[in-house]
């Protein structure tokens, strides 16, 4: 992907072409697809301020894919919290629609296991609380899942991790 941007005056915009190859592949016999057989272009528009203790940004775009796979518009946010100086609450919203104006015939087996079929979409949200034990050490806990989805997992999982900066 590329990212340039377009406006830097306490707001920033700036705009992204994220390109996806065609580099899946697929076994007939189980169904296993690794990804999507189309390539995509995905140009999105980004918007997003900083605050003394706060941030948001914005996202909407439009995912354009080949080989008959249904096109998708894109659209999400994201704000996040510092209540005290070393922890950072993050809540998101991501949301994809498929404009269902592709017809590709895939095999059944595929169908059944439910990779990277056409027309996804779903719409999804994750909480997360980052912790700083020092200035280079944190650990995060995330909960993310979909209050919809179609052709994907609307679960929740439940996340821990541990980070080092650099």
């Amino acid at each position: 992907g590329i990212r340039r941007n377009f406006y830097n005056n306490k707001w920033v915009v700036s705009g992204q072409i994220n390109l996806e190859a065609n580099t899946g592949s697929f076994d007939n016999a189980s169904g296993i697809r690794t990804g999507i057989d189309a390539w995509s272009l995905t140009p999105t528009i980004n918007a997003g301020r900083s605050f003394k203790w706060f941030y948001a940004q914005a996202f909407l775009g439009i995912a354009l894919r080949t080989n008959d796979y249904s096109s998708s518009f894109k659209i999400g946010g994201e704000i996040g919290v510092r209540p005290i100086n070393r922890i950072l609450v993050i809540g998101m919203i991501d949301v994809v629609k498929s404009f269902e104006n592709g017809d590709i015939d895939l095999p059944t087996s595929n169908q059944l296991t439910g990779l990277y079929v056409n027309d996804q979409e779903y719409a999804a949200y994750s909480l997360k609380f980052i912790g700083e034990i020092t200035k280079k050490l944190g650990v995060n806990v995330g909960i993310g899942g979909a209050f919809s989805g179609n052709n994907v997992a609307r679960r929740q999982a439940l996340t821990f991790g541990v980070y080092h900066k650099f």
